[in-house]
């Protein structure tokens, strides 16, 4: 485990070009530029999404309105931005940790043990739970299209309606007295050691479970896009409003489809990158934002947001030499 500086990454700061949404009604892009400074970890300018046009819209403009302050501020002195960079070898220890073990369920993919892996150091850092029980929720990002659904031709036909953004944020229930009946349970009196992976374990198949039942029907799929792209059709004007009104205090927190830009040869000091967009979201109090390495070798590049309270403990946590001996984390300075 290596613990770095950002004072050691080559360029200035990472930067995202601007995306057009592919076949929604919105007339600007729907992801603006976003600068994080390599010097200290901090948001130079984050990204402006759909998501900042309405919060939701479930919310009416009074509750919408009526949000405290403080439930949106984004401190720097509170929230610390780690990039930690998980080599390919990391990447496959964890998966294999992941789908190891008695837990039953069916076989979990890179990214379900990846974000297993930060639920359980995230959760172990902030004195919470390993392993979330109902009614409490583990938040995860999910692909909405994948190559493997075989979709029908007509489906696949109203798919290429829907705007680029194919991520969904997708709510995994808690463990429930149900589960650990049927084997799905933390152990008891464990070591260490054997209580980490028992809990990637879970929260891997936990979030592929709930996976394989968004997937099973086509039209859950349909309509996750189908609001995505009305979020993203909402009045510019109320974007405006909105983003002036609290953004510069929202949270990049999630993660979307890998595109090429137009301005993806461009070279900002680390190598031609392709990169990942991402949108801002202020409900949730720690995220990670999970994009492919390129430009920094293989494997996954992560950003943690974390309370600055635990940026001294985090490198030193035993999940690293667990799972990931030859990750590096690149810390505020």
């Amino acid at each position: 485990m290596a613990r770095c500086s950002l004072f050691s990454t080559p360029a200035p700061f990472f930067a995202e070009p601007p995306i057009s949404g592919k076949g929604s009604a919105a007339s600007g892009p729907l992801l603006k530029l976003r600068l994080t400074s390599c010097s200290n970890g901090d948001i130079l300018s984050i990204t402006v999404s759909h998501l900042v046009a309405g919060a939701y819209p479930r919310l009416t403009p009074a509750q919408w309105a009526s949000l405290p302050g403080a439930f949106w501020r984004f401190v720097a002195a509170e929230q610390g931005v780690h990039t930690i960079h998980l080599p390919r070898e990391a990447v496959e220890r964890i998966r294999e940790v992941a789908g190891g073990g008695p837990i039953p369920g069916p076989p979990v993919s890179s990214l379900d043990a990846v974000q297993a892996f930060l639920a359980v150091l995230v959760n172990s850092l902030g004195g919470k739970p390993l392993v979330a029980r109902a009614p409490a929720l583990l938040t995860v990002n999910v692909e909405l299209l994948h190559a493997r659904l075989g979709l029908a031709p007509r489906v696949a036909h109203q798919l290429e309606r829907a705007m680029g953004n194919t991520i969904q944020i997708l709510q995994v229930p808690g463990l429930t007295p149900e589960d650990a009946r049927s084997g799905l349970a933390m152990p008891t009196g464990a070591s260490e050691v054997s209580t980490l992976e028992a809990a990637v374990q879970i929260n891997a198949r936990l979030i592929r479970r709930r996976l394989i039942a968004v997937r099973a029907d086509v039209t859950g799929t349909l309509q996750a896009l189908h609001e995505q792209e009305e979020m993203a059709s909402l009045p510019r004007p109320l974007l405006a409003a909105n983003f002036i009104a609290k953004g510069d205090s929202l949270k990049t927190c999630a993660t979307s489809a890998v595109t090429a830009y137009p301005f993806h040869e461009i070279d900002f000091g680390a190598g031609k990158l392709k990169y990942m967009h991402g949108f801002t979201n202020p409900w949730f109090e720690r995220f990670a934002y999970i994009k492919p390495a390129l430009g920094f070798g293989t494997g996954l590049l992560i950003q943690l947001a974390i309370p600055a309270a635990h940026a001294s403990t985090i490198a030193l946590h035993p999940l690293w030499s667990l799972m990931a001996p030859n990750a590096k984390v690149y810390s505020p300075a």
